[in-house]
């Protein structure tokens, strides 16, 4: 598990080399900052955005994702888990 420097955001590699981004504990207004950051540090890589069951959260992650035009899938085959995979 890494910590950026400027901040305290949980980046795991799992050994699948999924980048991970846990977004739990984090405000509104972090996320955007958090989102923007691990979507260019991880361009081209496989990613995971944890989000949580906020239907909120997902709408707002979704809607950064969009902006890159990235493919992504939101909370597995059901779409109720809590997170984003991003391709």
């Amino acid at each position: 598990m890494l910590f950026s420097r400027t901040e305290q955001t949980k980046i795991n590699f799992k050994e699948d080399n999924v980048r991970e981004l846990d977004l739990h504990g984090s405000s509104y207004e972090e996320v955007v900052i958090k989102c923007h950051r691990f979507l260019n540090a991880n361009w081209g890589k496989e990613m995971k955005i944890i989000t949580g069951k906020s239907g909120d959260m997902k709408k707002m992650v979704c809607e950064i994702i969009d902006t890159y035009r990235l493919k992504y899938q939101v909370g597995g085959i059901t779409g109720a888990e809590g997170y984003i995979t991003i391709r």
